[in-house]
């Protein structure tokens, strides 16, 4: 079935005077076959290629609003482009207008959630301009999650160390100590469930805990309060290095994961200021 793709009409003049020099058949006709957005697609992105590179060129010199602009109208007729997309977040962040490259890079997210980049640019745009702990920490360690090989990866646990600073005040920090030297596995268990029960968000309670419950063999109890640890406090190093140990131990390949992060986190590979002039890709 032949069906004519309708084009929006504040996207022709640009049309005829970049792509119609091309292949004006193809874009003013399309043959499609009937239901079918794999061909559909396919066939936006090989027409498109030579915009989102020139569109890239002219981010790298500078000229982001007019790549703006030409991005938006590629993606009137192609919404789910998910290059189109992450380079107009991206200009949009040069130009600090955030709430616009949040909108680009979450859509982008919502057709490939494992979008590697899209993450470490929204941890970064959280981290550090909107100065939200909790997204900024989210992202960025689910960009580590999904590789923590990155060339990135040590840029984005130096920014995640320093969203995630001890915010557990001395006093509490005495009082672990004090837990911690009590010989009793048993009378250290209760005073840090007790503890707990108080204090819910505190990593360092459950990090505690989970080690008690590792040393009494009961890992699977263990391996809840570590995975409680990290999701709490993403940084957690030694409660990485841990629930890594533990899920090898069951032959659990995330448990690789862990490890590396834990790698990452450990302060003297961390350790140096954090270099924010460069926090996106």
């Amino acid at each position: 079935m032949i069906r004519v793709i309708f084009i929006p009409k504040v996207t022709r003049s640009w049309i005829r005077g970049s792509l119609m020099k091309r292949w004006p058949a193809i874009l003013l006709v399309a043959v499609l076959i009937t239901g079918c957005a794999s061909s559909r697609h396919s066939l936006w992105r090989g027409v498109f290629q030579e915009e989102i590179q020139e569109a890239k060129r002219q981010i790298q010199i500078g000229q982001s609003r007019q790549a703006i602009d030409e991005l938006s109208m590629l993606l009137e007729i192609d919404p789910d482009n998910l290059e189109a997309l992450f380079l107009r977040a991206s200009a949009y962040q040069r130009f600090e207008e955030f709430h616009l490259a949040i909108l680009d890079y979450q859509h982008s997210l919502k057709k490939d959630p494992d979008f590697e980049k899209a993450h470490f640019n929204l941890g970064m745009i959280y981290a550090f301009k909107l100065r939200d702990r909790e997204k900024g920490l989210a992202h960025l360690d689910q960009f580590l999650s999904l590789n923590p090989d990155h060339p990135a990866a040590f840029a984005a646990a130096k920014a995640m160390r320093w969203l995630d600073q001890e915010t557990e005040a001395a006093e509490i920090e005495t009082s672990f100590e004090k837990v911690e030297s009590i010989p009793d596995e048993s009378q250290k268990r209760i005073l840090l469930e007790k503890w707990i029960e108080k204090h819910p968000d505190s990593a360092r309670g459950h990090y505690l805990l989970a080690t008690v419950l590792l040393t009494n063999h009961e890992e699977e109890k263990a391996l809840q309060e570590y995975k409680m640890t990290v999701r709490l406090s993403p940084t957690f190093a030694e409660a990485h290095r841990s629930l890594g140990q533990l899920l090898l131990k069951r032959k659990k390949e995330e448990g690789r994961i862990h490890l590396k992060k834990a790698a990452l986190f450990a302060p003297h590979e961390t350790a140096g200021s954090i270099d924010r002039s460069d926090s996106s890709f």
